[in-house]
């Protein structure tokens, strides 16, 4: 089993997270971190409040899948710098609506192949 958040800069992961309810549904289990903005105003709380989700997840004995928006940037970097501790976690930068998705939809329960495998299309996953 995972959890999965998607982290970015501002409110970003809100809006990503309302339109995956649109299309999904709201079962789908990822949480917004919306950095810079609340209660997460520098870099140094967000990497507690990584920290934090991090051991939760561990505790609970699943890995943690954390999305990020973009390659490089603050977000991401401080995700990074904690799969050298938790070696539970999974970094995915460059997120957007299509690739949470399909990794919400994939039938892949192994987080290292629901991460590199494309799903298949819709149709292809119905049983006639």
């Amino acid at each position: 089993m995972r959890e999965m958040y998607i982290a970015t800069h501002g409110r970003y992961a809100e809006g990503i997270i309302s339109a995956l309810n649109l299309l999904v549904g709201d079962d789908h289990g990822v949480t917004p971190i919306c950095a810079y903005c609340g209660e997460i105003g520098s870099t140094a709380e967000l990497a507690v409040r990584f920290e934090a989700i991090a051991q939760q997840a561990a505790s609970r004995g699943k890995e943690l899948v954390l999305f990020t928006d973009m390659p490089g940037g603050s977000v991401n970097n401080t995700a990074v710098q904690m799969l050298v501790k938790y070696p539970h976690v999974h970094v995915i930068s460059g997120a957007n609506l299509i690739m949470l998705m399909e990794f919400c939809l994939s039938e892949h329960t192994d987080t290292h192949h629901a991460c590199r495998t494309p799903s298949p299309p819709p149709a292809a996953r119905c049983s006639t």
